[in-house]
């Protein structure tokens, strides 16, 4: 009996020199936290303790009920006695019965999904939460790369154990995520990289370490570890597109006081927002104010510069709580290198503002949004805006000023002026609408002049199947015209107020600039074209970097200063001769010539030099030899003057593109060469020169102009064509189609009606 007696002393004599250590930890959170040392160290330990070895569960089991209980240690057995009696510190709950309640409260609004029952006060993660992170977390730990060389089996037993551990070990305290400010907001949604917030949560995660390596027996460098993984397990998991493991990946990181790197914070910002997005994330409790996505980005914040990511989540946070104004705060802090922001961090706000009719703050955020560099607008977004105005009856002739309006030098501030300045600022960004953004302007605008949207007279269904007939329909009440309208193409006349739209061509700047890009475009392309060639290893010609763009200059020179007749319609002939058969058929470019001289056009025909000549390569390995009926036409345009050869690896597009903007001055000789509607030769009305071609310039537009000014171009000069149908294989007896270029601009514009009122029209993409 003796020897067991004296065994038990000092199992007793062994545990209460680790109770004193876990009590100078619980202390330290005591001092910091202003709470009892006990209630701290009872809070800590929450009925675990480091030398409970409990296997992963994965079952939907309760733990057991608080009792002592003797059990063996896997790791750390020179300072632990096999079969010890352990008395859990739960039988100390009841003299400060408040801290357990506020600890798992503490939990399980940062980042635990419990569901209020016993089971979620000391387990993390729903049954179908936990048995995802395992898989993943077992996964990853199975992962030869995961563990270095350094590793020692001890390390990685004691941070595989803790991983697979679906039990707490202790409370996560940390108040910075819900501390308040002053003014009532959470901290860190009013405050960001600010020493003294960056300072106290060091310290909390500090105290929250030293607790989490005494009570789980981890050492700091098997945390540090364990910190690793989880950042492996972040990168699996963002590969995957699986992000349900991240929410308990990231209670890990809290428990463990962890302070990990801001490419892991990165990428848990990423997987956690994405589970978002996809509705993955179990819905929030009432008592919960804060989103796992938001409390990284917060955590981001308060440890590192911004980003521009951490603010958006934070906004959209702010948002979704209905404090537009505290998130237009948090635009203060958007990083100066990401120009000012992009819209996905204004558009939230706009919208609320919007929403609550705080038209003021939303007509100032607007105006902040246009200056910053970072963000483009859209048609919704105009959309958004005006609708909002005009629903509050703020477009009308009577309506009192907006507030602050004009201080952002919006003046008059309100009125069908207001509108105008608006529109006009839409229209240098949008070039057209959706139906649905024009059935939101109708409804707006309507309910804005006080007008019932039910009215037989007014209701009226923007959709594509509307007919002709909405140009009969009754003009609507009062000084009002928002309706549906279908303009003649030919005269291009506004059927409701008797307005001609206008042909909106590009000016002498714009089209310098057109120039200047595609010499630019062409150096580029060659450049791009001789690196294919050696990568296939073939010769490649030397030449110097600005040899396509000399070639381009040459090109211009020319069409500006050769006498002659002016050329007013310009062929893509490579595009004409490979049109419907694979292969070049000079018949079809003959077929365009005669067609466009008998409407009295001068024609040059652009077309690559190598299409030229009598034998030529049209894919690899294929040649092709041009018949004597096409070489004899191919002489023909030569000698008449009317080709123009474009060297071997230059791009022939941007040849029959500048041409379109060449002066011609040398053979104009100031004469207008444009054509005026209703000609007595009964030629296209519109700008020369015209240029044949159905390409899509589709690997143009976007360098080549903005969209407004790429539209400008296309529907002043485009004509596209097409040919009959062939008939019994006679390819030669087909005639051309062309459909000739718009004689108005199909984008946002204003034009006057004859009794001088000013009237916009906005073409809808769905009404073609």
């Amino acid at each position: 009996m003796m020897p067991r007696r004296q065994r038990v002393d000092v199992q007793v004599q062994v545990h209460a020199v680790h109770l004193t250590g876990a009590m100078l930890s619980a202390m330290m959170l005591a001092g910091l936290h202003q709470i009892g040392p006990t209630a701290a160290f009872m809070g800590c330990h929450n009925l675990d303790h480091r030398r409970r070895n409990i296997p992963a569960q994965l079952g939907t089991g309760s733990p057991p009920p608080p009792r002592a209980r003797c059990c063996q240690s896997t790791h750390r057995t020179n300072d632990s006695i096999p079969g010890q009696i352990i008395v859990p510190l739960g039988l100390f709950a009841t003299e400060e019965p408040h801290f357990a309640a506020r600890a798992s409260r503490a939990n399980d609004d940062h980042g635990s999904s419990g569901h209020g029952n016993a089971k979620s006060l000391h387990w993390i993660g729903s049954d179908e939460e936990w048995k995802e992170y395992y898989e993943t977390a077992d996964s990853v730990l199975s992962q030869a790369k995961t563990f270095g060389k350094k590793d020692t089996e001890e390390d990685k037993l004691a941070v595989r154990e803790y991983l697979l551990r679906r039990e707490r070990i202790v409370p996560i305290h940390l108040p910075t995520l819900i501390s308040k400010a002053p003014d009532g907001e959470p901290l860190l949604e009013t405050a960001a990289n600010n020493d003294a917030v960056g300072s106290s949560l060091h310290s909390e995660l500090e105290a929250q370490k030293l607790l989490f390596c005494e009570v789980s027996g981890l050492s700091s460098a098997q945390q540090k570890l364990a910190l690793r993984v989880l950042g492996y397990i972040g990168n699996y998991c963002a590969k995957k597109r699986s992000c349900v493991p991240l929410r308990l990946g990231w209670y890990k990181l809290k428990e463990m006081g962890a302070s990990p790197r801001e490419n892991v914070l990165s990428t848990y910002l990423y997987g956690l927002a994405l589970a978002e997005e996809k509705m993955q994330e179990i819905p929030m409790r009432k008592e919960v104010s804060i989103s796992l996505p938001e409390e990284v980005a917060a955590f981001h914040d308060s440890l590192f510069q911004p980003t521009e990511k951490t603010l958006t989540l934070r906004i959209k946070a702010l948002v979704q709580k209905g404090d537009a104004r505290g998130a237009e705060r948090l635009l203060e802090m958007m990083p100066s290198n990401k120009d000012g922001g992009k819209l996905r961090s204004y558009l939230p706000i706009l919208e609320l503002y919007c929403e609550k009719g705080a038209i003021g703050s939303a007509l100032g955020l607007y105006k902040r949004m246009r200056r910053a560099s970072g963000v483009h607008f859209n048609a919704e977004n105009y959309s958004l805006l005006i609708s909002a105005i005009a629903e509050r009856g703020y477009f009308m002739d009577n309506s009192p000023p907006i507030d602050g309006a004009a201080d952002i030098g919006y003046y008059p501030a309100m009125g069908p002026q207001l509108l105008s300045t608006l529109v006009e600022e839409m229209a240098d960004d949008v070039l057209e609408i959706t139906a649905s953004c024009a059935s939101r302007m109708r409804s707006a605008f309507i309910k804005g002049f006080g007008l019932d949207l039910d009215d037989e007279n007014i209701k009226e269904e923007f959709t594509e199947d509307a007919s002709a007939r909405t140009n009969e329909m009754p003009p609507l009440p009062g000084d009002l015209v928002v309706d549906r309208v279908f303009v003649d193409d030919k005269t291009a006349l506004c059927p409701r107020t008797n307005a001609t739209l206008r042909l909106i061509a590009l000016d002498k700047a714009q089209r310098s600039q057109l120039h200047d890009t595609l010499e630019e475009m062409a150096n580029s392309q060659y450049a791009e074209y001789d690196e294919k060639l050696k990568q296939r290893n073939q010769i490649v010609e030397k030449n110097d970097e600005d040899y396509a763009a000399k070639q381009l200059r040459n090109f211009a020179e020319w069409i500006d200063g050769r006498d002659g007749e002016p050329f007013t319609a310009i062929v893509d002939g490579a595009n004409v001769a490979f049109f419907g058969r694979g292969v070049v058929d000079y018949h079809h470019v003959k077929t365009v010539v005669d067609a466009l001289e008998d409407m009295n056009e001068k024609v040059l025909v652009v077309m690559p030099q190598k299409y030229l000549q009598r034998k030529f390569y049209i894919r690899k390995g294929n040649v092709q030899e041009l018949s004597d009926r096409d070489w004899g036409i191919v002489e023909e345009l030569v000698e008449g003057g009317k080709v123009f050869s474009v060297k071997k690896r230059c791009l022939d597009d941007y040849y029959w593109m500048l041409a379109s903007v060449s002066d011609q001055t040398a053979a104009r000789k100031g004469v207008e060469i444009d054509v005026p509607p209703n000609n007595h030769e009964g030629r296209w009305p519109g700008l020369r020169p015209i240029i044949i071609s159905n390409d899509q310039m589709r690997d143009h537009k976007l360098e080549l102009l903005q969209p407004r000014l790429f539209r400008r171009w296309v529907s002043s000069f485009i004509i596209k064509y097409d040919f009959t149908e062939v008939i019994d294989e006679k390819w030669d007896e087909r005639e051309v189609i062309f459909s000739t270029a718009e004689h108005f601009s199909r984008e946002i514009q204003e034009n006057f009606c004859p009794d001088g009122v000013m009237v916009w029209h906005f073409p809808v993409s769905e009404w073609n």
